[in-house]
């Protein structure tokens, strides 16, 4: 029913790797293959980053959830322009001072991919998280013109057709940018969810951009 995709002929689920294809109507989301040589995080690392996150969180942002998972983490804030965004992301990663900067550099380049292949200048929502749960186990469409989810660490994104049961799962260190209800011209030709991981003990590091 599922299969780990890398390098996998990504058409069949309407997803394709080629940017130029963005805004075909049949076309439902791009995949960012990981870049050669990348090495996810390693967990006991996020273990750690859970753990001083939970000790000093970072001022001025929203981190809503850590008094309800305390073995997660959410950060998110809105920005207006992709410049303030990756300030943003710089902020962030200097606070997890325990990560690698080359993930910052990878997690900007994918975000200015994203920011790339979109028109008009509307709010960019950026978030990070640390996820150990089952979170949106339910295939589904966000209601935004498009999202970003970059997975730095643990399983990457599921996907699926409306019409099939089955689906796949990307690797770890791949992107994913999938259009949303509201996109010009959208067609519902991808569905996705975060893969199921509660009681694995496993976490995921997630860069998820909305452009809405």
């Amino acid at each position: 029913m599922t299969a780990v995709v890398k390098g996998h002929k990504l058409y069949k689920f309407n997803v394709s790797e080629d940017l130029s294809s963005f805004r075909n109507p049949q076309i439902g989301a791009i995949h960012i293959p990981a870049h050669e040589g990348f090495c996810e995080i390693e967990q006991s690392t996020l273990n750690q980053l859970v753990q001083r996150n939970h000790k000093s969180t970072l001022p001025g942002y929203e981190e809503t959830y850590l008094e309800f998972f305390p073995e997660e983490i959410f950060i998110e804030k809105s920005f207006k322009n992709t410049h303030d965004a990756e300030q943003f992301i710089e902020k962030i990663f200097n606070h997890f001072e325990i990560i690698d900067k080359s993930y910052c550099r990878n997690i900007i380049n994918r975000l200015r991919t994203f920011t790339g292949l979109l028109k008009s200048p509307k709010k960019l929502n950026c978030r990070f998280e640390v996820i150990s749960g089952n979170s949106c186990k339910k295939f589904h469409v966000d209601t935004v013109d498009a999202r970003l989810i970059y997975t730095c660490a643990g399983p990457g994104t599921q996907l699926k057709k409306p019409e099939v049961e089955n689906f796949i799962t990307l690797e770890s260190g791949s992107a994913l940018i999938v259009k949303g209800e509201e996109y010009p011209e959208f067609k519902l030709t991808t569905l996705h969810r975060s893969p199921p991981i509660e009681g694995k003990n496993i976490k995921r590091f997630l860069f998820i951009a909305d452009y809405q």
